[in-house]
């Protein structure tokens, strides 16, 4: 089997992938879901790499408020949509995570997004390509999921969809509350040690 026999069956393959394959777009809006005191476990603690090879432990408990990113492929195209706005309004205050839920991805795709991944993208993209960690989180396939993560592991929000006003809006309270109760706990640790 010569080398042009070889591309021609890649190519098929990604054209019957490309063809066959659901819509890339999702018209969803999306919700907001407050999460309830019966839901509100921890989420256990988890290891991924990203598109680099380094390995990212996730703990439950942590110092700072965690906002989580889960999307796939059908939802991707709206990361930047959260992922400005929370990076210019929080900087280093907050810890931003972006999981790629890629099991469906076909096999022979993967190096080729990890490639791309590295060429284009900036920050870590912890890549979930068994499935492991996403069942952990209320994932919504073709919705992208952003989830607030309080300090001691536990989800308190979950938005779907594409980032709106209204939901960035929701976002950002409820995280300014989250780290203006650990400004108000280390201000009253300070004073307590004087």
């Amino acid at each position: 089997m010569g080398w042009n026999s070889v591309c021609y069956c890649v190519f098929l393959m990604i054209f019957a992938g490309v063809v066959w394959a659901d819509p890339l777009v999702s018209e969803s809006e999306g919700e907001a879901t407050k999460v309830t005191k019966e839901e509100d476990e921890p989420i256990p603690g988890f290891v991924l790499k990203d598109q680099h090879r380094s390995t990212y432990c996730f703990q439950p408990s942590s110092t700072r408020v965690r906002l989580v990113g889960i999307g796939d492929r059908h939802s991707a195209q709206w990361a930047e949509g959260w992922y400005r706005p929370i990076a210019a309004r929080y900087g280093e205050q907050v810890e931003v995570l972006a999981i790629g839920a890629l099991k469906t991805l076909p096999f022979l795709w993967r190096p080729w997004l990890r490639w791309l991944l590295r060429r284009e993208v900036e920050v870590p993209v912890l890549l979930d390509w068994k499935d492991e960690v996403v069942p952990l989180f209320d994932f919504r396939p073709r919705e992208l999921c952003i989830y607030v993560i309080d300090y001691e592991g536990k989800v308190v929000l979950r938005l779907f969809g594409k980032a709106s006003e209204e939901k960035l809006a929701q976002l950002y309270a409820l995280t300014d509350t989250l780290l203006k109760k650990e400004e108000r706990a280390e201000t009253l640790e300070a004073r307590v040690s004087k």
